[in-house]
């Protein structure tokens, strides 16, 4: 049996691979590669599965190179709209009331959310165990409850669904590559395990994951994972604005975001102007830096003011003390964090995946770029904010020692294994944000 493990973020711009082994200092990542993928992967979806196998393939066989041996099996990553989040809540009478309950108990009550019926062609990805309660005690997190005794069992729980047909290409371009997956985890719950600390995860945090065509987002408390979104417009977003308000080619329009953007105005000279010459020395078009920065800080905050709405509606349930941090491409722009402070507060933090790794990994592991799939190797060693294992995904029966069991969806009773179920939307404010999110999160 290998020693590695090895993980498969499907990016919008590229496919990384990353395989990483346990070593006494951690978890040392041993290869990293990425491969461009030219408009194979939109939103979180494979829209193109030739280009992405070719871009897999490439950067597999370099790692494969590396390691010394072949890679067939991986953590993988999902993300995208098509993802929803529903809370239910489940009841159950145990059979033996002075048996304490247990970690594997539990487990077992986990693994039936995944019968849980959703919408016609989705299947859960994901079930997150939010709090419980027995007989008089509430309130409780999953090692807090262990041990006790009582009759009624009352589970917490967020599950994340979406469309079945991802998993089919998903599967089939692995299968192409001779790869199986080992395991799936939500994107920006990976991003999370990357880069946040003990202290934040504790305390109430928010993580944004701001990458080319998506801006992910996970909100942390007590070490739980209670809230995840996906903002429809990130990176990409902003080079599209520059090529429409400059009108420069896409090529011309990544490249000056890259190479000068900022987000703040007020760091720009007005008087100076960006002269674009092709290879052949002829001038192509001028932009104005002054015009280039507006058009930047327009789009960036309007990302921030996203993962704003984001963070206020969770504080709604209790104070996120340790502010935010994001991590991600468009970190880099210059004066992003001054802007990002202005918007979320001043406990706000750029973050790349560095103290959860080896300092001798792989120097590109450890780059804001790569907070996915270094958190997916991560979660690939140890679960710590991630549960969901491939296996799972089938919903294999499993036996439950209970007696009776009801469900509830946001205070909709089911009993048993009733087939309807009643969706409620998430309350909205009528604007841009509660159209954003209230389609994709049923009551996240």
């Amino acid at each position: 049996m290998s020693d590695f493990i090895t993980a498969i973020d499907f990016g919008s711009s590229k496919v990384a691979v990353a395989v990483g082994k346990e070593t006494s200092e951690g978890v040392k990542v041993v290869s990293f590669h990425s491969s461009p993928i030219p408009n194979g992967i939109k939103n979180g979806e494979i829209i193109n599965e030739g280009r992405v196998i070719e871009a897999l393939r490439t950067a597999l066989k370099a790692a494969s190179s590396d390691i010394g041996e072949d890679i067939n099996k991986a953590v993988i990553n999902i993300s995208g709209r098509f993802l929803s989040c529903k809370e239910i809540e489940s009841t159950i009478i145990r059979n033996d009331s002075s048996k304490y309950v247990t970690a594997e108990e539990l487990e077992k009550y986990r693994r039936e959310r995944y019968k849980f019926v959703v919408d016609e062609g989705n299947i859960i990805y994901e079930v997150i165990p939010q709090k419980y309660d027995i007989d008089d005690l509430i309130g409780y997190q999953q090692h807090e409850i262990i041990g006790t005794t009582g009759r009624t069992l009352k589970a917490y729980y967020k599950i994340f669904h979406g469309k079945a047909t991802w998993l089919t290409r998903c599967r089939k371009v692995l299968s192409a590559c001779g790869v199986e997956i080992s395991k799936i985890v939500l994107s920006p719950i990976a991003s999370a395990r990357a880069v946040l600390t003990e202290a934040e995860m504790e305390n109430g945090v928010v993580l944004a994951d701001i990458g080319r065509g998506l801006t992910q987002i996970a909100v942390v408390k007590k070490g739980i994972v209670i809230d995840v979104r996906m903002i429809p417009f990130a990176g990409e977003s902003i080079t599209v604005d520059i090529q429409t308000e400059t009108s420069i080619s896409p090529k011309w329009a990544e490249m000056i975001k890259l190479k000068h953007g900022c987000c703040v105005g007020e760091f720009t000279p007005e008087d100076k102007k960006l002269i674009l010459r092709g290879n052949d020395g002829i001038i192509e078009d001028e932009v104005s830096l002054a015009k280039l920065t507006n058009i930047i800080e327009a789009r960036t905050s309007e990302i921030l003011e996203a993962i704003k709405y984001v963070k206020e509606e969770n504080e709604l349930q209790g104070k996120l003390s340790a502010g935010v941090v994001i991590t991600g491409g468009t970190c880099y722009l210059e004066g992003f964090l001054d802007l990002a402070k202005v918007f979320l507060g001043k406990r706000t933090r750029l973050a790349a995946p560095r103290g959860c790794i080896t300092p001798d990994s792989e120097e590109k592991a450890q780059d804001t770029f790569s907070s996915t799939v270094v958190g997916l190797l991560l979660e690939g060693f140890s679960n710590k904010l991630s549960f969901t294992e491939y296996d799972r995904i089938n919903a294999s029966e499993t036996e439950v020692n209970m007696e009776t069991e009801t469900e509830e969806v946001k205070g909709k009773k089911e009993s048993g294994r009733k087939k309807e179920g009643n969706r409620t939307q998430k309350r909205g404010l009528g604007d841009l944000f509660g159209g954003i999110f209230g389609e994709t999160n049923d009551n996240c």
